[in-house]
């Protein structure tokens, strides 16, 4: 790499370098890690989630080359991305691997990695794909392996449905599909593919935590300034004066301020004729 680099020096200008070194150095991934905590706090939820939903998705790739597969279920020649989410649909692990390997003999190593990355994650929502006997040896034999419960389909069901939990991880699946450079798997290693989402998670993540501190400022500074009107004017607007009150001492944390004196009606004391 260092050859191509000084043949070609403008064609280079250390960006590829930097997403390589970064991969392997596993920055994109605990980038993702210490941004889903606050997400999730923002959330009125714990740091670490207690349950998850499991699935893949089936992806194309292209004359790259690196490991692909034949997945026969969905026709798709590629890769599969396996992936468990928590139930904000933020991703809790993430594995690539060719796809030809069936949901149920790729789930093991995603719940055992699954397992030393958030051991508090104690139930696991899954398909149809995820039944079967040798997938629940592997899980039996797992220390304290979380409980897989499959959501069936209803009977008689026909063209799409909304199931329950299973929705959450398709609409992550719909999240990356918004990233142009996952259309496909064009990456050549496993590594890279794995990279590439987790840059796309990071996205996610950050559009979040972004969204959140705009509309906190945005609530904060309404509020400061219904109480400011408020209280430059006590006769028309003490009721405003009281809401606002009331949503700055839970948005910001200030104290309620005392209400508006109500104005007296009484008639002055003339002072100069006593």
């Amino acid at each position: 790499m260092a050859g191509v680099t000084a043949l070609f020096p403008q064609a280079f200008d250390g960006s590829v370098l930097l997403f390589y070194r970064w991969r392997n150095e596993g920055l994109y991934e605990r980038l993702s890690v210490a941004l889903r905590e606050p997400v999730r706090e923002l959330d009125g939820r714990l740091p670490a989630a207690t349950a998850g939903i499991i699935d893949a998705q089936s992806v194309k790739t292209t004359e790259s080359g690196g490991p692909a597969g034949y997945d026969a279920g969905k026709h798709v020649k590629g890769r599969k991305r396996h992936v468990v989410v928590d139930t904000l649909g933020l991703p809790l692990v993430m594995q690539v691997h060719p796809a030809n390997v069936q949901d149920r003999y790729g789930a093991p190593a995603v719940i055992a990695e699954l397992q030393a990355a958030m051991p508090s994650v104690r139930k696991i929502w899954a398909d149809g794909g995820y039944r079967g006997a040798k997938l629940a040896a592997a899980l039996a034999g797992m220390p304290a392996a979380p409980d897989l419960k499959v959501v069936p389909k209803p009977e008689g069901q026909q063209g799409f449905a909304v199931l329950p939990r299973r929705w959450i991880i398709e609409r992550f699946f719909g999240w990356l599909g918004r990233c142009r450079r996952l259309a496909k798997d064009f990456e050549r290693t496993i590594a890279s593919a794995l990279a590439w989402l987790q840059l796309a998670v990071i996205r996610i993540l950050l559009r979040r935590l972004g969204r959140a501190e705009t509309t906190a400022n945005t609530v904060t500074c309404r509020s400061r300034t219904l109480l400011n009107q408020a209280l430059s004017c006590p006769y028309r607007l003490q009721a405003t004066a009281l809401a606002a009150r009331m949503r700055l001492s839970h948005v910001v944390g200030v104290p309620m301020l005392p209400a508006c004196p109500r104005p007296s009606h009484s008639t002055p004391t003339d002072l100069s004729s006593t």
